[in-house]
């Protein structure tokens, strides 16, 4: 409008309007700050000894309401218009509201048709659970009834029994099966009957070292026993691991408040670094190989010895080009990766300054443990179900 000559007029109008108007604000402004003449100065007089002369310190200027900034009420809420306000992606909320539904309608059928004890107990060939399935309530032991050093056979020939035998019987107290059809003690049928004892309520382990050892070696007791055993005495150190793990972390945040810059670019050049000296020796022992070769005289022994040659100096090109290419890369994103040190410096002060977020983790790692706990229980009873 201003450099249009075919309206002067409209144009001193603008400017004497405009300069109406910011005289305004600047009275407006002015009154807002001013001192009302009614409202006198206050000093303040410290206590001090009567022979040193008063001290009067200077008023102390306190801001009135209208001086304080305040946020505009449409942005109490934050920047968004309540009206603006609702769903983003109503059909992936849908979805994951009928996944839980499907969740819950199976955890409710698996707790309704499962029994976790199914899992723990022995079967006999016919699939029948010793002391759970039907007709077999009374049974609820494991027999191997022909222990041999065929270790299918050990285990594929068993029946359910009602007590473990002393080996003073000739018969057992059992439910024949399809493969063991007698109760009866008949070498002719694979049916031994022999003195055992009952470990874990469900199985009936020979006393006699070498049937024992025959069964061991298919079942492999002593290795399940270990990791169970191993769990039960280390508890008190995993959990003081954890409790180290968690000081180290906020150390290392405290080191990364004052020495992010360091920290990242020493990890850089150690890379760059590691690569180049683990090609190097991948080179230094290719040369090594390929000198022995000369004294070998196997031609099957040479060839393969030539081939790990060649393995070492295409492992060892393969290092110097990936420590090259980070070279390059942190080069080329230097400004980026000084970015991304000004972000870890930050999140760093910010977590040593609100001391309170360092609840977040464990609490975060406990609704995990208690998830997983809830998805395992329902496996149980969902596996068991059949």
């Amino acid at each position: 409008m201003g450099d249009n000559p075919h309206f002067p007029l409209i144009e001193h109008q603008d400017e004497s309007i405009n300069l109406k108007s910011r005289e305004d604000r600047l009275k407006e402004s002015y009154e807002q700050v001013s001192v009302k003449k009614e409202e006198p100065l206050t000093f303040t007089i410290a206590s001090i000894p009567k022979e040193s002369p008063a001290v009067v310190t200077p008023p102390v200027p306190i801001k009135s309401q209208k001086q304080v900034e305040t946020v505009p009420d449409e942005l109490a809420d934050g920047p968004i218009d309540d009206g603006h306000r609702g769903f983003t992606d109503i059909l992936c909320c849908l979805i994951f509201m009928l996944f839980w539904i499907g969740l819950i309608v199976i955890a409710v059928l698996a707790l309704k048709k499962g029994d976790p004890n199914r899992i723990t107990q022995a079967y006999d060939p016919d699939h029948n659970a010793c002391g759970s399935s039907p007709g077999y309530e009374n049974y609820p032991y494991i027999y191997f009834a022909f222990p041999s050093p065929n270790h299918d056979e050990t285990l594929s020939r068993t029946v359910c029994v009602s007590e473990c035998p002393d080996g003073s019987e000739q018969s057992l107290k059992c439910i024949p099966n399809s493969l063991v059809t007698t109760c009866n003690q008949s070498e002719a049928k694979k049916v031994l009957v022999y003195k055992t004892t009952p470990i874990l309520e469900r199985i009936c382990i020979p006393t006699d070292k070498e049937f024992f050892q025959m069964i061991k070696s298919g079942v492999d007791i002593d290795k399940i026993q270990k990791h169970i055993s191993d769990v039960f005495l280390c508890w008190k150190i995993i959990l003081a691991c954890a409790g180290v793990a968690l000081v180290i972390g906020f150390l290392y945040m405290f080191i990364v408040r004052f020495c992010a810059a360091i920290l990242v670019w020493v990890s850089i050049l150690l890379i760059i670094a590691g690569l180049g000296i683990a090609g190097w020796q991948l080179l230094v022992r290719a040369d090594e190989k390929e000198l022995k070769l000369k004294d070998s005289y196997d031609d099957h022994r040479k060839e393969l010895e030539t081939n790990k040659v060649l393995y070492h100096r295409i492992g060892a090109y393969t290092l110097f080009v990936v420590s090259g290419l980070v070279l390059i890369i942190s080069i080329i994103y230097y400004r980026r990766i000084n970015l991304g040190i000004a972000v870890i410096r930050v999140t760093a002060r910010f977590t040593t300054d609100v001391f309170k977020i360092i609840l977040i983790p464990p609490i975060l790692f406990l609704l995990f443990l208690a998830t997983f706990a809830y998805f395992i229980w329902i496996s149980l009873y969902l596996y068991s179900a059949g």
